[in-house]
């Protein structure tokens, strides 16, 4: 496809003289070698920056990231992650994600723009386009950046739909054929590049609405009803993938909150898609954190629980140890983070510590109730909860171990049904306290 809007629409698609200008601003360029620099305030500290409309960020050094936190340039509430990427050479580079409060270029302050740091002393310094989608319209003449600003946007025909959007734009824009425009902006990564490129121009109110105005007319609030109680309905029924149905035209209309979201990703789980349950965990993970706090530990739990799915044991460790710590005293998500992580443990190939969290879990327990494990024969105590913590444990046990009858026979005294049929089928006597094993 030849389409800008597909290949290079955030390269160029901005890259044209202003013509209803009432204010422009140029700027002396800086060649270096083959590139020119533009001159630049980085939250306060003067930079001259790549122009560089091939990157998809704004790129600094480590040593200049670090000048700038230890000079207060950065706070450390702006670092936001690490992440991955290929580099010129080919080779794959980790990289920490920044926000930039402000960069001042010529007469345009830009707020908020992600930037990421590569370790080297030698990395360019370079201004993508997380910083050139939000310039406006902008031209290259010479050794001059020029940009330029409107009085007013012009409007878009709200009665119309993606012909009209097209017919309107095709005068500005390359967006090679109907059909390949049309196609473009149904993917919707595509759909927020053509938003951004356009929205200081035109009147496109925000992403969700144009999006709506692209796609098709908003739902009506009888029909968003009937989707809601379907969607749920079938969610807590179990029926995942009608649920699904229902919580993906929400989700295309915008209108599920983090929750609902979360729910959705469910589906996602529940259809054996854990990936792309996952991703959309991560994407809410900020606004269930806030908004919705007290399902975050829902919502780390199932994090967990794909983590193990897809073999990542370690991120998989992080997250059912948050919902351990966080989660109410004995509640299921507690127990059943207890049960995954021995699971993840004997996965890794660790049986040491998988029979360690068992272990203390049970030993937390004991202190909280105030009882002795041996309060089963000595007290005829009955705990189905401690029972099934001991079966656990016992199925941790190898048959070479020492504690392979010891914890069986807990168990079952504790009132294991499942312990208790496994040592009818043993033969082995769990009425009395066998003396020979220290509890």
């Amino acid at each position: 496809m030849k389409s800008c809007i597909q290949i290079h629409i955030y390269t160029i698609i901005f890259c044209f003289i202003c013509l209803n200008c009432h204010s422009q601003s140029v700027i002396q360029l800086e060649q270096d070698g083959g590139v020119y620099k533009v001159p630049c305030v980085v939250n306060g500290l003067k930079l001259k920056l790549i122009f560089d409309t091939g990157a998809a960020n704004v790129c600094i050094s480590q040593s200049i990231a670090l000048m700038m936190l230890e000079n207060d340039y950065l706070s450390t509430e702006d670092i936001k992650g690490t992440a991955q990427s290929k580099v010129a050479d080919g080779r794959i580079v980790d990289h920490t994600i920044i926000n930039l409060k402000k960069i001042q270029i010529g007469n345009k302050e830009l707020s908020n723009v992600e930037a990421i740091v590569i370790d080297g002393q030698s990395v360019p310094l370079l201004l993508g386009q997380s910083a050139l989608k939000k310039l406006g319209r902008y031209s290259i003449s010479g050794d001059k950046l020029i940009l330029g600003t409107e009085t007013s946007k012009r409007a878009i025909d709200k009665t119309g739909n993606k012909r009209a959007l097209y017919d309107e734009l095709i005068e500005d824009y390359d967006l090679g054929t109907f059909e390949e425009f049309a196609l473009d902006v149904e993917d919707e990564g595509k759909r927020h590049k053509l938003y951004d490129a356009i929205k200081d121009e035109y009147d496109v109110s925000d992403f969700k609405s144009f999006t709506r105005y692209l796609l098709g007319e908003e739902l009506a609030q009888k029909d968003i009803d009937i989707l809601f109680n379907e969607a749920e309905e079938s969610y807590y029924k179990g029926t995942y993938s009608v649920a699904f149905e229902k919580f993906q035209t929400l989700n295309n209309h915008y209108l599920l909150s983090a929750y609902g979201k979360k729910q959705f990703a469910d589906c996602y789980f529940y259809l054996d898609r854990k990936e792309e349950a996952l991703q959309i965990y991560y994407d809410i993970q900020n606004a269930i954190e806030s908004d919705y706090s007290q399902y975050r530990v829902e919502l780390y739990y199932q994090i967990g629980r794909c983590l193990e799915k897809i073999k990542d044991f370690d991120n998989a460790i992080l997250y059912l140890e948050k919902v351990k710590l966080l989660a109410e005293p004995w509640s299921f998500y507690q127990r059943n983070a207890i049960e995954m992580l021995t699971t993840v443990y004997n996965e890794k190939g660790d049986i040491f510590r998988s029979k360690r969290v068992v272990e203390e879990y049970i030993n937390q327990y004991l202190a909280f109730m105030e009882i002795e494990p041996t309060d089963c024969w000595d007290k005829l105590y009955v705990d189905e909860f401690l029972a099934d913590l001991y079966f656990s444990r016992w199925c941790l046990s190898s048959n070479l171990s020492n504690d392979l009858e010891k914890y069986i026979i807990i168990a079952a005294a504790w009132g294991s049904k499942k312990a208790i049929e496994t040592c009818k089928n043993l033969k082995i006597n769990y009425s009395s306290k066998p003396f020979k094993y220290e509890y």
